[in-house]
């Protein structure tokens, strides 16, 4: 969900500058505007996680801290969001990498 568009907004200048540019001139600073654009989505998933748990952290619930589930099964929720993945690729591309989940216990 993003109601500002944000991740709409972006891609749109990528590809403006990627078209002004032309493909091999992009391809040059590509590993700079990745790395922009990286650290940019990680702050800001980052913000949303501080904000969201903040905002439910002032109700108490057993078991559960803020957003932070003490019983939660990572690898099951992975697996399923990893299908869903896939399902999307395979939707848009025609085709999807494999992901294998490692490390949790199944």
């Amino acid at each position: 969900e993003d109601p500002t568009q944000v991740v709409r907004t972006l891609g749109c200048g990528v590809t403006e500058v990627r078209e002004a540019l032309g493909e091999d001139r992009y391809e040059a600073i590509r590993p700079e505007v990745d790395h922009i654009l990286d650290r940019f989505f990680i702050k800001r998933i980052g913000l949303r996680f501080l904000l969201q748990h903040y905002i439910e952290a002032a109700e108490s619930r057993p078991g559960v801290s803020g957003i932070i589930h003490s019983n939660v099964q990572v690898g099951r929720i992975l697996r399923a969001e990893a299908l869903e993945a896939r399902r999307l690729c395979r939707e848009i591309y025609g085709e999807a990498p494999d992901v294998i989940v490692i490390g949790d216990g199944e």
